[in-house]
């Protein structure tokens, strides 16, 4: 099933998401996908790569960077978008 979300057009006055390569910031709205397919949270690692087609070491690396930027949050099963 394909849905929408929401994103807010502030989003291109957000400090953090300023502050992202161009790169990253492609990672972020594919995150942002995918949490929206699995009830606003990421599944493992594994579990994106295989969806994005690409290496869980690239997941990782983006995982990091995006919580370290402050726009994924540590939850009890993994990781979900800030705000």
């Amino acid at each position: 099933m394909s849905r929408w979300f929401r994103f807010y057009d502030d989003a291109m006055h957000d400090p953090k998401l300023l502050r992202l390569s161009d790169s990253a910031f492609r990672a972020w709205i594919t995150m942002l996908c995918v949490a929206s397919k699995n009830n606003g949270t990421l599944p493992p690692a594994d579990e994106i790569a295989l969806m994005l087609r690409c290496k869980p070491s690239l997941v990782a690396k983006w995982i990091t960077e995006l919580a370290t930027g402050g726009l994924l949050d540590k939850t009890e099963s993994g990781f979900a978008p800030h705000n």
